[in-house]
């Protein structure tokens, strides 16, 4: 948990409007995502009437887009951050369309999915920033240069991150989260151990390289030396 996000006016106020209801984050959308994110939200009403879905687009120019399509899905309780509105017990959508606030919502929600890896063409973001958050991860397969990272951390272990192929995927896999407390724990718990374990793993590379650099600069002034 990052303490200089927890502490700040935006999270406290943001996190007394949540306060008792289920919520999970579809972060860094990309066009056609928000259309599954909604479908999947629908689906999950009928069992979670409470639900909360934020949608974090990639690119936040796109709310009023965004806004419009969720109304045209029959859902009316829409609300945006980049226009104020408040997020109340009855809002379903809430669309977080400003820069320089994700980390807020991270560290809002006990589930987030990382878009722009549903389809073709798009290569994913970076899904440790919501697992040092504590989120449960989950992602599609469409994460170019990410997969590594997505690799690494199902390595140290399968839990930490779940990769979905589309809208029933992603849908089976939130209505489990959200349905098993003590499954969803295991995931938050697997997810934060993975990316801690990732960061040091990337300091201790960066530490090899220096001191390699640093030995093979000292060789080359005892070799001028010479």
């Amino acid at each position: 948990m990052d303490l200089s996000v927890v502490d700040g006016p935006v999270y406290q106020g943001l996190r007394n409007q949540i306060l008792g209801r289920r919520a999970w984050l579809a972060a860094s959308t990309h066009k056609g995502e928000e259309k599954v994110i909604v479908s999947v939200h629908k689906r999950l009403k009928q069992l979670f009437p409470n639900l909360l879905t934020i949608i974090a687009p990639r690119h936040p120019d796109r709310g009023t887009e965004i806004e419009n399509n969720t109304r045209d899905a029959l859902i009316s309780e829409v609300s945006r951050r980049s226009i104020n509105e408040r997020l109340t017990m009855w809002t379903e959508v809430y669309i977080a369309d400003t820069l320089g606030e994700l980390a807020i919502f991270y560290h809002l929600v006990t589930v987030a999915f990382v878009g722009g890896s549903l389809f073709q063409g798009l290569n994913g973001h970076n899904i440790a920033e919501p697992a040092s958050a504590g989120c449960a991860v989950i992602t599609g397969y469409n994460v170019g240069h990410f997969q590594e990272m997505v690799t690494e951390m199902r390595m140290h272990s399968p839990l930490a991150v779940e990769q979905v192929s589309g809208e029933d995927e992603l849908y089976e896999c939130m209505r489990r989260l959200l349905g098993n407390e003590s499954s969803l724990a295991a995931r938050r718990e697997a997810a934060l151990a993975a990316s801690n374990a990732a960061r040091a793993n990337v300091v201790n590379r960066i530490y090899r390289l220096l001191n390699v650099h640093v030995l093979n600069q000292a060789l080359g002034k005892l070799s001028s030396d010479e």
